[in-house]
């Protein structure tokens, strides 16, 4: 790098120094785990969305504890998921809302990484292929 002029650079909450004059490669910066349920929302709608396929964000008034989102695929696939920050556990209301939904036959998807959200797409696309 050229020193002298530098931008720094945000990236999860770390601070890099990049050279103004250099090209910004993002494959050349660290990786950090995604961990924010944010970050892992909004990567979870790209990547559903990339297959053809919907993220709906679900809320469901007077009913706490239910899933975050229900994937939807052309043809009828459905899936309810639930995204938690790298490592934490389901709240007891949230393990009592996906009993409920196990009783109907329906499971739940419980991912905390960017890793289980590749995993999940990938069993979608085994489900549901695209045509």
């Amino acid at each position: 790098m050229n020193a002298g002029v530098y931008n720094d650079i945000n990236v999860s909450n770390k601070r890099l120094n990049v050279a103004k004059s250099d090209a910004l490669d993002v494959t050349s910066f660290p990786q950090y785990q995604l961990t924010g349920k944010e970050e892992l929302d909004k990567y979870l709608v790209g990547c559903v969305r990339n297959i053809g396929g919907e993220a709906y964000k679900f809320v469901s008034p007077g009913n706490a504890g239910v899933p975050d989102r229900i994937v939807i695929m052309p043809g009828g696939g459905v899936w309810f998921v639930e995204l938690k920050c790298h490592n934490k556990k389901l709240r007891p209301l949230q393990r009592s809302q996906h009993l409920k939904l196990l009783d109907f036959g329906i499971t739940t998807h419980v991912l905390d990484s960017r890793e289980g959200i590749d995993d999940f797409v990938h069993y979608v696309l085994q489900e549901h292929p695209l045509e």
